[in-house]
Order: structure tokens, then C-alpha cells, then sequence
């Protein structure tokens, strides 16, 4: 089974396989992990939905892990996702 990666902007399959195997997912599971667990991140929940207060950083991860998407800017530095 080949590699999937998250984006549109991929010029190819080659190009996005190869992203994927330079940045496996188990490895950006455990950055976000991580990033989370230091920064006490803590959420709102909303239905069956749950808003997570987080900084760039944690934005990039959640995106590359296809965790839902980013909702709003709270602050300079802050985004709801």
C-alpha cells in the first residue's frame, strides 16, 4: 500500500510519497503529542465537537495529521482549531 499525504498542492504522486516517507505520521502523532502536553492546551466542547485553543505551531501539526481544520484567530499568536 502506498504512502497518503494530506495536500492538494502536491505536483505529483511521487513528490507527495516521497513527503509522506520523510515525515511519516506516527512522527508528527508524537511532535503533536508533545506540543500539546507542554503548552497545557485545553478545549471547549461543543456538541460532539471540541475547539482546541492552539498556538502556530500546533496548527501546522493538527493540519499535516488531518485533525479537522482551523475555525478562527483568538489572538496574534492564538487560533481555535
Amino acid at each position: 500500500m502506498a504512502p497518503r499525504w494530506k495536500g492538494k498542492d502536491a505536483k505529483s504522486k511521487k513528490e507527495a510519497e516521497a513527503e509522506a516517507l520523510k515525515e511519516p505520521m506516527s512522527k508528527i502523532i508524537s511532535q503533536l503529542h508533545s506540543t500539546l502536553v507542554q503548552s497545557n492546551t485545553c478545549g471547549s466542547l461543543s456538541d460532539n465537537c471540541v475547539h482546541l485553543a492552539v498556538q502556530a505551531e500546533q496548527l501546522d501539526l493538527l493540519d499535516k495529521a488531518c485533525f479537522g481544520r482551523p475555525v478562527r484567530i483568538v489572538d496574534k499568536d492564538m487560533y481555535w482549531f
